[in-house]
């Protein structure tokens, strides 16, 4: 897969946001989903963090790519490896973030977003 993935993107950048908007289309919350969303995630936690800060980078991010790097960022795994990344975003960034992690009624998903997102 990782090969496939490199070859319909050969640049990291377009790569990591085809990933985020492909795991910003999940079902459901951001824990407790199904197994087989965990390949974007996991391809993205591959991604020199470079790469997937610059996926996040211009002015016009779509909601399934803010979607997706809302749930990534907010994740147990991203914290774990990369969390003091976060604050280095820009600050209208995490509110963008911020913004899509508190549309909806889970607080799970709510609790994550505040934690990663907020000032």
């Amino acid at each position: 897969m990782k090969e496939a993935l490199e070859k319909a993107y050969p640049d990291g950048v377009e790569r990591a946001r085809a990933l985020f908007m492909w795991y910003g289309r999940g079902v459901g919350v951001w824990s407790g989903f199904p197994a087989y969303e965990t390949i974007a995630e996991d391809a993205l936690m591959d991604t020199p963090i470079d790469g997937v800060l610059r996926a996040l980078q211009g002015p016009s991010l779509s909601r399934p790519l803010l979607e997706g790097a809302a749930r990534l960022l907010a994740g147990r795994s991203f914290a774990t490896t990369y969390g003091h990344e976060v604050g280095s975003l820009p600050a209208e960034l995490r509110q963008q973030l911020l913004k899509v992690g508190m549309e909806t009624t889970n607080t799970d998903r709510i609790e994550r977003a505040k934690a990663a997102f907020s000032s």
